[in-house]
């Protein structure tokens, strides 16, 4: 805990890296996705595309459903992103349940339990009873 004279500084501390850890993060997923997606286009039918065509399909999904010509060509498309947007969702997950994980097992969380339940008195848990 910070004192009170130290109270803005904290939070903003706090708001810094919560705003760098949110642009990071999208950068990152974002990243991971482009990487799966575009690894699924060239696997796809859409390969044998100009190679013009070809590289601006794996720069945008909308030019890649533009320039699919039939039903297959444009499923190609819609399974690579979705590939890449199930791949970025369960590592985005992932990471997620890692910082759960490495929150509740911090420990300053016991220590501080434990510094509360001291500085409770014994009679404070106490019920009180009224006498009339």
């Amino acid at each position: 805990m910070l004192p009170p004279a130290k109270a803005g500084i904290g939070s903003v501390v706090n708001d810094a890296t919560r705003e760098a850890g949110g642009a990071l993060g999208v950068a990152v997923i974002g990243s991971v996705f482009n990487s799966v997606y575009q690894h699924q286009l060239a696997g796809s039918p859409l390969h044998a595309l100009p190679p013009a065509a070809l590289a601006a399909a794996r720069d945008s999904v909308g030019v890649a459903l533009a320039l699919a010509r039939n039903a297959v060509l444009a499923q190609s498309v819609t399974n690579s992103f979705m590939d890449g947007l199930h791949f970025a969702c369960v590592m985005a997950a992932a990471v997620c349940f890692a910082g759960a994980v490495a929150a509740v097992k911090l420990p300053g969380r016991q220590q501080r339990a434990v510094d509360i339940a001291i500085s409770t008195p014994a009679h404070a848990a106490e019920p009180v009873s009224e006498e009339r």
